[in-house]
């Protein structure tokens, strides 16, 4: 948190969700970064103390003989998020493990970065929008199932990615997830990701490449998240790159154009997106991409970019799982046939554009 910050931060109320305490040690003057500032006249001056309010740890933070001016209580909140008691910050949506966010203090997260923060970045807030986000964390909270409908230029993209992030970032259900899974360790459950499934291509790609950088760019701008968010595309494997088959593809292929664009999706790091690769004809991408199965006799299994992405994207380590309706579809008829799912173990499930999800349905159950 910048210096420019530290005003914006502290609060003469008692945050929201926690109960109105007294305080031993002295008389809260302000809070801040989950803790409470205590002022105590003593016979040679002032201590200043401050409490955090989750864990009650306290730590004397300055003994002085004069009481605090108007210019140095911001020097005082530095202090306290410098200290080794400090909690989370009036608008910080992360929580580490074994704490939660409670709802209103959510529902606070909310309504300041609709109302303050995402309009500095031009963004027309429209109070439908609001209202719409209010539903979705509201639902959230109780592990609920809502269902929503938004007039074309509502901005409904936002308005149930910044609750999803703040639920999921903010460990609001880190209790009621006990129950999804069983099988999984506590340590893992917060860390499930949440699950946005569209129909169409373009929103997709929008959530990944403008939608969810822009707004964990805004997030971590104003301190309000403390990693960037993280997000994977899954497709069906007939959607990537198989490197035996770009060289199965190179050893009969005579065009000296597409034998160098062949040559490039064998280097490291390369492009296995085949939806990415623009030049390369639509019957030839046919031929490279993923069979249907993979065979561990295959002599590219240890260094596959296709099984290392797979690999990455079950990761509990990212945040938001992006597909469309028929990969969500899949996952869960392999659920039901208790075979090794597609996508992780999730929290949240969001179904954008979800007038087409029976048409899906129909294509996925017959």
């Amino acid at each position: 948190v910048k210096m420019t910050d530290f005003k914006n931060e502290i609060s003469c109320e008692l945050p929201e969700g926690y109960p109105h305490q007294t305080f031993s040690g002295g008389k809260p003057i302000l809070y801040a970064f989950s803790c409470a500032l205590l002022e105590q006249e003593t016979e040679t001056g002032f201590l200043y103390t401050a409490v955090n309010l989750d864990s009650g740890k306290k730590k004397i933070l300055s003994c002085r003989k004069s009481p605090l001016s108007v210019k140095e209580v911001e020097k005082m909140a530095e202090r306290i998020q410098r200290s080794n008691i400090t909690g989370a910050g009036r608008y910080q949506i992360d929580r580490p493990l074994g704490q939660r966010i409670s709802f209103n203090k959510a529902l606070s997260i909310l309504h300041y970065t609709f109302n303050k923060v995402l309009p500095q970045y031009g963004y027309n807030i429209r109070q439908e929008q609001i209202d719409l986000a209010e539903v979705v964390l509201a639902t959230l909270a109780k592990r609920g199932t809502a269902l929503a409908e938004a007039e074309v230029g509502t901005g409904k993209t936002l308005a149930y990615l910044i609750p999803a992030i703040i639920a999921k970032r903010g460990r609001l259900n880190d209790g009621k997830n006990l129950s999804l899974y069983p099988d999984m360790q506590y340590a893992d459950m917060p860390k499930m990701p949440l699950v946005i499934a569209t129909s169409s291509i373009a929103l997709q790609k929008s959530l990944i490449t403008e939608y969810i950088p822009e707004l964990s760019h805004i997030l971590l701008k104003n301190g309000m998240i403390q990693t960037k968010l993280s997000a994977v595309l899954r497709k069906g494997r007939e959607h990537y790159v198989c490197r035996q088959n770009v060289l199965n593809e190179l050893a009969f292929q005579r065009d000296s154009a597409v034998k160098k664009m062949l040559e490039l999706l064998l280097l490291p790091k390369s492009e296995i997106d085949l939806a990415e690769i623009s030049r390369l004809p639509q019957r030839i991408k046919k031929r490279l991409s993923v069979p249907g199965r993979c065979f561990n006799t295959c002599k590219h299994r240890r260094d596959c970019p296709y099984l290392d992405f797979q690999e990455n994207a079950r990761s509990f380590d990212t945040d938001i799982q992006v597909t469309n309706h028929n990969y969500l579809l899949a996952d869960a008829i392999r659920r039901t046939e208790k075979k090794t799912p597609l996508i992780p173990n999730y929290q949240i499930l969001i179904i954008d554009e979800a007038h087409k999800l029976l048409s899906a349905a129909r294509s996925m159950y017959g």
